[in-house]
């Protein structure tokens, strides 16, 4: 199972809190997540990134902006530590303001009273879920959070305003179609494909069977006059390769 990466706006899917002595069983959950192409915030991997910097304002702005959720590795260890209080009370502060969307995800290291103090919420354990089984599940979990509602009003109304405005289109150029086509519906975009590879042909045939490039009355006069005139759009591509190509840009 791999990630759906839903949200345009994180830098992170999901951010790992835990105590330095579960460091062993983390390293292992945040292997598997890196396998899945989940991207995690895991000290380990920013020790260089964070030398000399001032923790606290970096930590603050991981916990309450930049991930999707959090999976907090609750233990005794983690009750009494100083980084590891200061990095809950953060995640709370954000679990709060966005009652509505799940964010803080607590997984039981073991049964101690700091646990138990969380068991109004829901929890996984590590008696009913192992390393590999928690990596699963929270991918599971980052495929079910929805997209904002805001992010697809604005997708909406950019690709209204593409279509409409010649000065955008040619500003945004082939980048910000393929984006745009990227969330759009496969039959939908079948059609679109469809529609964007075809030319208008306009001519006559002549009496003898050649093409002309011209409709007026001296058309054709060295090939027996016109026999009929031509205007149609002709497809390149059919119906089932606009296909084939839609569902290799779609994510739907």
């Amino acid at each position: 199972m791999v990630v759906i990466n839903c949200n345009l706006f994180k830098k992170y899917d999901v951010a790992l809190s835990f105590a330095e002595e579960d460091r062993a069983f983390v390293d292992i959950v945040a292997r598997l997540l890196k396998e899945r192409d989940v991207r995690i915030f895991y000290d380990d991997d920013k020790r260089v990134m964070t030398w000399g910097r001032d923790l606290r304002h970096d930590l603050d702005k991981v916990y309450r902006l930049q991930a999707r959720l959090c999976v907090v590795f609750v233990s005794e260890a983690y009750g009494r530590k100083y980084w590891t209080s200061f990095e809950m009370f953060r995640i709370r502060a954000r679990a709060l303001f966005q009652r509505r969307r799940v964010y803080f995800l607590p997984y039981l290291m073991d049964e101690s009273e700091y646990a138990r103090a969380l068991m109004d919420i829901g929890c996984l354990t590590r008696k009913n879920r192992d390393e590999h089984g928690l990596a699963d599940a929270i991918v599971e979990k980052l495929n079910q959070q929805p997209v904002r509602r805001f992010v697809l009003l604005f997708l909406a109304w950019f690709a209204h305003r593409l279509r409409r405005n010649t000065t955008i289109a040619l500003l945004a150029g082939g980048g910000l179609f393929l984006f745009r086509d990227t969330l759009t519906p496969v039959d939908i975009l079948t059609q679109r494909i469809y529609e964007r590879n075809t030319r208008r042909v306009e001519g006559s045939v002549c009496g003898d069977g050649a093409f002309s490039e011209r409709q007026g009355r001296g058309s054709c006069s060295h090939h027996g006059g016109v026999a009929r005139k031509v205007d149609t759009v002709l497809h390149d591509k059919t119906m089932e390769d606009c296909r084939r190509e839609a569902r290799s840009i779609s994510i739907w």
